[in-house]
């Protein structure tokens, strides 16, 4: 998977707040680490769980169709976007 230590804790942050429903702070934290580095496709995932949480049914497909880009055996986004 297309991710290191230094980005970890906010991906981690991301997950707490889809798992809490926090999908604005999801959004948030996600943003801020795509921004920095637009290559962590678990960052894209996790962003997309929450687009999808809040109702925004095409950015989530945009980003999960996106972490696949990225890292074409990240069976996770695989999973979610074939449903």
């Amino acid at each position: 998977m297309n991710i290191n230590r230094r980005h970890s804790h906010p991906v981690k942050h991301g997950e707490i707040h889809n798992n809490l429903n926090d999908f604005n702070g999801a959004l948030k934290d996600m943003d801020s680490l795509i921004s920095i580095n637009p290559s962590v496709a678990k960052a894209y995932n996790i962003r997309g769980l929450a687009y999808d949480g809040s109702g925004d049914k095409v950015r989530a497909l945009l980003d999960f169709n996106k972490a696949i880009l990225l890292d074409p055996d990240f069976a996770e986004a695989i999973t979610i976007e074939a449903f």
